[in-house]
């Protein structure tokens, strides 16, 4: 158990803390209060909004920060809280009103300056840790929430830059709403910002109440503040070990003998004056006004093509990469000169090398694709939770624009791969060949991406998806039929679980169908060129009548190409299908 019996309200115009030692369930508690909590977590006890039950309408008013900033590193601070703006926002507000509204928080952020920087991270400058803390409570502020939460705002940020974070917080909670916090060790400084302070230890509350008057109740039960040292570092000292837990069993006397109401209309209006007056955040919301959360947010088809149009903005550094590019460039061009014209060959030895170079024209595609999709939603899933806790969008509006945005780059790499090493290999040279080659390939290419895909959001553990990726290529490529022909019949049956297999088959239909070879000299393994230089009298080179027999390739190569074609599309949609539910299971459980 991680709580025990905690109560408390929080008023407009009023920021509370909670504060205590790591560990003392600070963060827990913020979670359960704004909705937030894990699904495997189980509570016991009430949450109430202005008096009622705390509804999912009500959810929507609470803005939540989390601790570690989650934002793209390649946007802009505009294009951060323009998107924002765009899937948050109630669907009949116009882009100029998404427009003000994000101008608005800049202003009462202090972002103005920065809003075409990047956010930027580890290996992109771009702009400072405060200022990424205050687009994270931009982010929020966007809904206009009637109640604010915040997990650890000042950490990781200097005394001065964490100064002026929590002064912004009090003037936002000076405008009418209410503003909760955790919060470690602050400065005396920090302090002096807060009105109301929660203390616990190990789960339990050891004070609740003003935050001015924190030290004149210690006092009385004989605890006094040495002179020159931190309220903040002193009621640390008192929460930790057995000192903590008497304390808590005091304070939970003297709250078990007093009546503790849910906040209502009484404590609301109280709240407002306190505020100055703003009817608005839970005020605005007591009187049966509905805030802009309450409209709800964008819808599917605005979700689709905002989150398609972040999506392509997120991946222009990656997808553009110099390095992909130089990558896939020069893999063509080493394998090219390895295979130099040997589709031209017309002997058995050259289809024998055609073989080969298919094969591996289809492998290297298919790796990398696999292998890079693997990172896709695990690099995305906290992004995706928290925006999903926000009610921002459908799991499959993310979904399918996350597959749209990929599409480009997942056809264009290996169009650029095969257009190299097809002309240098001296592969079939028509149109109906190449294009088809082509498709092949691609199609190929998505089936390997899909799985990555899967394996990605199964394991959501890049290190333990590459492993069982790294298994599984490695089987599918064994059973693709080129390594190994004789396979035992009791595990030949894998080989049709295979995209290799079923890629592989179709590259060699659409090469060899209706296509002549030669056999030269004794061995069949001639050249065409060797058996004119050895003159009249050597043995004559023959047209191969039966190309599978003669190299042992898996397929008939002149039956139609129907059936790779559409095991390739069923496992395509298969995949695609199996890696939506996946994903769909985990932010549900999550």
């Amino acid at each position: 158990q991680i709580l025990f019996s905690v109560t408390g309200e929080m008023l407009p115009g009023e920021m509370l803390a909670l504060m205590g030692p790591s560990g003392s369930g600070k963060t827990s508690l913020l979670s359960i209060i704004s909705g937030r909590a894990p699904k495997a977590v189980t509570t016991s006890g009430r949450v109430t909004s202005n008096g009622a039950r705390f509804t999912k309408a009500a959810k929507r008013r609470v803005g939540f920060v989390l601790q570690d900033d989650l934002l793209y590193e390649s946007l802009t601070v505009w294009e951060t809280l323009g998107y924002a703006a765009a899937l948050r926002l109630p669907r009949g507000t116009s882009a100029a009103q998404r427009g003000e509204r994000v101008e608005a928080s800049l202003l009462a952020l202090g972002l103005s300056k920065c809003r075409h920087t990047i956010i930027g991270g580890f290996f992109r400058r771009g702009i400072s840790g405060g200022e990424r803390k205050r687009v994270s409570i931009g982010h929020e502020l966007l809904i206009n929430p009637a109640i604010l939460m915040l997990d650890e705002p000042t950490s990781g940020l200097d005394s001065t830059t964490a100064l002026h974070l929590l002064v912004t917080l009090r003037q936002l909670a000076l405008g009418g709403r209410a503003v909760a916090t955790t919060i470690h060790q602050p400065s005396s400084r920090l302090y002096q910002q807060l009105d109301k302070l929660m203390l616990l230890a190990e789960g339990h509350v050891m004070y609740y109440g003003s935050a001015d008057q924190v030290v004149s109740w210690f006092s009385t039960l004989g605890f006094a503040m040495p002179y020159g040292v931190n309220v903040a570092d002193f009621l640390l000292d008192l929460a930790q070990g057995e000192l903590g837990r008497s304390i808590t069993r005091i304070w939970s006397r003297s709250t078990s003998t007093s009546n503790v109401f849910a906040a209502g209309p009484a404590d609301v209006e109280a709240g407002v004056g306190s505020a100055g007056g703003a009817q608005r955040g839970c005020a605005g919301a007591l009187a049966g006004g509905l805030g802009l959360a309450d409209r709800g947010g964008a819808g599917y088809s605005t979700q689709l093509r905002v989150l398609l149009q972040r999506h392509i903005k997120v991946k222009r550094f990656e997808s553009l990469s110099s390095q992909r590019f130089l990558q896939g460039v020069i893999v063509a061009l080493i394998t090219g000169m390895f295979w130099w014209q040997r589709g031209r060959g017309g002997s058995l030895l050259a289809a024998s090398d055609v073989v080969g170079l298919l094969f591996f024209e289809l492998l290297f595609p298919a790796f990398t694709a696999m292998f890079t999709s693997l990172f896709t939603f695990p690099n995305d899933y906290r992004m995706l939770l928290k925006e999903r806790a926000s009610g921002m969008y459908r799991v499959s509006a993310f979904y399918l624009s996350s597959a749209v945005s990929d599409l480009p780059m997942d056809c264009a790499l290996p169009a650029l791969f095969v257009v190299i090493i097809y002309f240098m290999g001296g592969l079939r040279l028509t149109a109906t060949a190449f294009l088809s080659n082509l498709a092949a390939l691609v199609l190929n290419v998505l089936v390997a991406q899909s799985m990555g895909l899967l394996l990605g959001v199964a394991f959501m553990n890049p290190k333990t998806a590459q492993t069982v990726a790294s298994i599984i290529m490695l089987g599918f490529m064994l059973v693709g039929g080129y390594y190994v022909r004789g396979i035992p019949a009791w595990i030949s049956w894998i080989r049709y679980l295979s995209f290799v297999y079923w890629g592989f088959n179709l590259l060699l239909k659409i090469e060899f169908a209706g296509a002549t070879y030669y056999s030269c000299g004794s061995s069949g393994l001639g050249t065409l060129d060797g058996a004119a230089a050895a003159g009249p009298s050597a043995e004559p080179c023959q047209a191969v009548s039966d190309l599978q027999a003669a190299l042992q390739l898996p397929t008939d190569t002149n039956e139609s190409p129907a059936l790779e074609v559409g095991v390739l599309l069923a496992m395509l949609v298969l995949l695609r299908l199996m890696v939506y539910h996946t994903l769909r299971q985990k932010t549900k459980a999550a």
